[in-house]
C-alpha cells in the first residue's frame, strides 16, 4: 500500500541566500584573521611536492607521494 501523505523533511529548505553568504563572508574574514594572526593553516591550504614521478616505457607517468 502505498502512502500518499506527504513526507515531512529533517530540515528547511527555506534559504536567505544573501544572509547566509554575508555570514561566510564573516566566517571567511574571522577565519583569516585568526590564521594570520596564530601563523596557522589548514590542510588544504598546503600543497606539498610529489616525492618523484615514475614513467614506465608505454609513457605513462606516476607521481609518488611523500609516504
Amino acid at each position: 500500500m502505498k502512502n500518499s501523505a506527504k513526507q515531512s523533511q529533517a530540515y528547511s529548505t527555506a534559504v536567505d541566500t544573501e544572509a547566509l553568504l554575508e555570514m561566510v563572508a564573516t566566517y571567511n574574514e574571522l577565519e583569516a584573521t585568526y590564521n594570520e594572526k596564530w601563523g596557522v593553516l589548514s590542510d588544504c591550504e598546503v600543497v606539498t611536492a610529489p616525492a618523484g614521478v615514475i614513467c614506465n616505457i608505454n609513457g605513462v607517468c606516476t607521481i609518488m607521494g611523500a609516504d
